[in-house]
C-alpha cells in the first residue's frame, strides 16, 4: 500500500477554495464583495509600497494572501459535533479557545463554540458553535432533540474517508478531493430545505433565532465566510459606496481617512502580522518612505473609477443593506476586535412536515462579516475600553442616526481617554 499522503494544509487551501466558489454561487453578493475587496487591499498595497520602500506584492500573492478565510458553522448534536472535529483534522485543523454563550447576560444564547484552524499556519478558521437543548423547558428540548435524532448531516462516505484518514495517517490525493466534495456538496451546502415549521416559528417568536437555523436545517450550512481584508474600513466603505448607501463624496472622506490612519500606522509589526510570507530580514530591508495627501487622493481617485464600473453595481444585486456601524474599537484603535457586515439575507425555504406536506416561507441567517484584530489590552486596559464602549452605546441609544448622520461624532464618542493612556493602558507592553 502506498504511504504518499496529500498535504493536509493543501488539502486545506483546497477546501477553502472550494467553499468560497460554493458561497459565491449561493450568495452573489459574496461573489462581488470578493472583487470590492481585492480592489481595496490592491489600494492599501500600493500606499504601503510608497510607505515601505521595496515592499511589493505580486497579483498572484495578492489572491493567495486575500484568499484566507474565516467561516461560521452550527452544529446541532454533540455526535455531529465530534465527527466536525474529526473531519477538520482530516484538514490539520484544531480546537482553539472555548466560548461559553449561555450565561452572558442580555446577550445569552443556547450555545457553546470553538474556532477550529491549523496550529502552524492559521489563515483559515471556522467558528464552530454546538446547540445546548439543555438551556430550554424540557418540552422544547425533547421537541428539539428528537427533530435532530432523524437527520443524518455526514454520509458514511465521509465517516469512511475520516476514518480512513485516522488509521492510515493521511489521505491520497483521489481520496482527499472526495471528502472535499463532501463538504462542499453535503455537509456545508445551503439547500433551502428545512423541517418543523411549528418548532421553527416558535423557536423565533421566543428570540432564538439561531437554534431554529441550528435545529431545522437538513446541513451545517455557512453562515458566512470572511475574506481577508487588509483596512477594514476602506473595505465597509467601498462595499456602502458599492450598494448605493453612500454617494461618492462621503466614500471619498471616508477612504481617504482610512488611507491617512493607515499611512501612519502600517509599520513593520503591521506588515508582519498581514503578509506572514515575508521575512523578518525582507521586512528590514525595506527603506521608509513617505506617503502625501495627493498620494492617498490618487489612490481613492482609482477607486472611484473602478467602483464605477458595472460588475461592482452591487446595488443591483438582492442585499438587504450594511449594518450602520462597526462594532468594537474606533478605526484609530487598534486593540481587540472590530466587526461589520453586510446585513443577513432573506432567502427562501422550504418546510417539510411529519405529515407530508410543505410550508414555503423565507429565513435569514446568512451574512457577509468582515473583522479585524489588534493587540490584546492589560486588565486595566480592558475596564478603560469597556467603559468607552458604554459611552458609545449610549450616545448611539439616544440618537440611532448618529453613525450616519455624524460619523464623527459618533466615532469620537468612546474616546473620553488621552491618548497617551491609551498608549499605556490599552495595550500590553
Amino acid at each position: 500500500m502506498s504511504t504518499h499522503f496529500t498535504d493536509r494544509i493543501e488539502m486545506q487551501n483546497r477546501l477553502f477554495a472550494e467553499l468560497s466558489s460554493m458561497f459565491g454561487k449561493e450568495v452573489p453578493l459574496y461573489d462581488r464583495s470578493l472583487l470590492v475587496n481585492r480592489e481595496c487591499n490592491k489600494a492599501v498595497c500600493a500606499l504601503v509600497g510608497q510607505l515601505h520602500r521595496g515592499f511589493a506584492v505580486s497579483d498572484a500573492q495578492l489572491d493567495k494572501t486575500s484568499s484566507e478565510r474565516h467561516g461560521a458553522i452550527r452544529i446541532g448534536r454533540a455526535d455531529e459535533y465530534r465527527w466536525i472535529a474529526r473531519f477538520f483534522a482530516a484538514f490539520a485543523m484544531e480546537p482553539h479557545n472555548f466560548y461559553d454563550m449561555t450565561n452572558v447576560g442580555s446577550k445569552s444564547q443556547p450555545i457553546i463554540a470553538t474556532a477550529f484552524r491549523s496550529m502552524v499556519r492559521p489563515e483559515h478558521r471556522v467558528f464552530t458553535s454546538l446547540l445546548m437543548t439543555d438551556y430550554f423547558d424540557p418540552t422544547t428540548k425533547a421537541r428539539i432533540d428528537a427533530l435532530l435524532a432523524t437527520r443524518q448531516v455526514f454520509s458514511a462516505r465521509a465517516k469512511e474517508l475520516i476514518e480512513r484518514c485516522e488509521q492510515q495517517g493521511g489521505l491520497s490525493r483521489e481520496d482527499g478531493e472526495a471528502l472535499i466534495r463532501e463538504g462542499v456538496d453535503r455537509i456545508f451546502k445551503w439547500t433551502g430545505k428545512a423541517r418543523d415549521h411549528g418548532l421553527y416559528k416558535d423557536l423565533g417568536d421566543a428570540g432564538f433565532k439561531i437554534a431554529a437555523d441550528i435545529a431545522c436545517f437538513e446541513s451545517h450550512h455557512l453562515n458566512h465566510l470572511t475574506p481577508n481584508t487588509f483596512c477594514m474600513d476602506l473595505y465597509t466603505a467601498a462595499m456602502k459606496h458599492a450598494l448605493g448607501e453612500m454617494d461618492e463624496a462621503t466614500f471619498r472622506m471616508r477612504a481617504g481617512l482610512a488611507l491617512g490612519r493607515l499611512a501612519k500606522t502600517a509599520d513593520r509589526d503591521w506588515l508582519r502580522l498581514h503578509f506572514k510570507h515575508l521575512s523578518h530580514a525582507e521586512i528590514d530591508s525595506y527603506q521608509p518612505g513617505t506617503v502625501a495627501d495627493a498620494d492617498a487622493k490618487r489612490l481613492v481617485d482609482a477607486l472611484v473609477a473602478t467602483f464605477a464600473k458595472p460588475v461592482f453595481a452591487l446595488h443591483a444585486l438582492k442585499h438587504a443593506g450594511f449594518k450602520d456601524f462597526t462594532e468594537g474599537p474606533s478605526e484609530d484603535t487598534p486593540i481587540l476586535l472590530r466587526q461589520d457586515a453586510y446585513k443577513a439575507l432573506t432567502e427562501p425555504v422550504q418546510f417539510r412536515q411529519a405529515d407530508g406536506t410543505t410550508v414555503d416561507t423565507v429565513h435569514t441567517a446568512r451574512f457577509g462579516e468582515i473583522e479585524e484584530r489588534g493587540y490584546a489590552t492589560t486588565p486595566k486596559g480592558r475596564a478603560m475600553y469597556d467603559t468607552c464602549l458604554a459611552q458609545a452605546d449610549a450616545a448611539r441609544e439616544k440618537d440611532p442616526s448618529l453613525p450616519k448622520k455624524d460619523f464623527a461624532a459618533y466615532e469620537t464618542a468612546p474616546r473620553q481617554v488621552p491618548a497617551s493612556l491609551l498608549q499605556r493602558w490599552l495595550r500590553w507592553p
